[in-house]
């Protein structure tokens, strides 16, 4: 194989990927939640930087659950709110609670995806 169709071939590959697997390998930790908070779905790195299974996440956690005492206030009294009002809330700083007890800094971006009609999905 030549240079030049080993490099088209690692391009076209590039262009290729999975979305899932994207969603899975992404630099960053990944959820998806229902609209009341419940953990759907995690990446991989997620579950590396928080030290949880996915089994210990998806369905039997909120992600209000995974945050300080301080962030399930402000998710609750403004992060949450500001989401439903505005369908999407930016850059706004958090501490997660490890497996283990530790804490990690997290920037949290959120999208609320809607049905046709408006309503959540």
């Amino acid at each position: 194989m030549s240079w030049e169709t080993a490099t088209e071939a690692f391009y076209a590959a590039l262009l290729d990927d999975d979305p899932e697997q994207l969603y899975e390998r992404a630099p960053c930790g990944y959820l998806t939640t229902t609209p009341d908070g419940t953990v759907v779905k995690a990446n991989a790195t997620f579950s590396t930087l928080t030290g949880y299974d996915r089994e210990e996440l998806i369905g039997r956690r909120t992600f209000s659950e995974l945050l300080t005492a301080g962030g399930r206030i402000y998710h609750e009294t403004h992060f949450a709110p500001l989401l439903r009002m505005h369908g999407q809330v930016a850059e706004v700083a958090f501490e997660v609670v490890r497996a283990d007890g530790g804490r990690i800094p997290v920037l949290v971006n959120a999208v609320l995806e809607t049905e046709p009609d408006g309503t959540p999905g």
